[in-house]
């Protein structure tokens, strides 16, 4: 089922339409009223030497870290697109394991306005159209902006793709929590 909801970054509290989800976004870590809800962070970044990098940490609704990955693709890519097929990579990798209630977040407004209907960008229509469809593989589901500060690991995650490539973690990569890897990227 797509859930669709005003954006309102500046409320403490934004609750969606027929379910119980209730997300505050003032705060660096969610919290959620779903018992098995994922919340997964996820940042994208476009690179001068042609590569994006995509990001993403899933946390339970403890707000405990149970999986992260990153990868790095050899592509030329303008930032909403990279953002929306971060988007996509993570709701698959979501899918593919066997998540069935996930709030997606990312610092991304133009994208998520995409994916929930009230904004049209033409270059990314068909990847807002696979996320849409990959939403139905979930029994709750909700995408929301944070601004970047609170989506601080995920875009750690996305400089430190750029140097290790394509890598998962059960949990939180142990070098990121004590050092900030510089990410230089293109950004929305």
């Amino acid at each position: 089922m797509i859930l669709k909801h005003q954006i309102a970054p500046n409320s403490s509290i934004n609750s969606l339409t027929n379910h119980t989800i209730k997300h505050k976004t003032t705060t660096p870590h969610a919290h959620v009223q779903i018992s098995h809800a994922r919340v997964i962070s996820v940042d994208a970044g476009c690179f001068s030497d042609g590569y994006t990098a995509s990001a993403c940490v899933f946390k339970d609704y403890t707000d405990v870290t149970t999986f992260s990955a990153c990868k790095k693709e050899q592509t030329t890519a303008d930032p909403k697109t990279s953002e929306a097929l971060g988007i996509r990579w993570c709701m698959q990798l979501a899918k593919d394991q066997r998540i069935k209630e996930i709030i997606v977040q990312t610092n991304a407004l133009a994208v998520v306005e995409c994916i929930r209907g009230s904004n049209s960008i033409a270059s990314i229509e068909h990847i807002v159209a696979d996320c849409k469809t990959l939403m139905n593989a979930f029994s709750k589901v909700s995408v929301n902006y944070i601004s970047r500060e609170l989506n601080v690991l995920a875009h750690r995650l996305v400089g430190y793709a750029m140097q290790v490539g394509n890598k998962t973690w059960l949990g939180y990569p142990l070098p990121l929590n004590d050092v900030m890897v510089s990410c230089i990227a293109s950004v929305i």
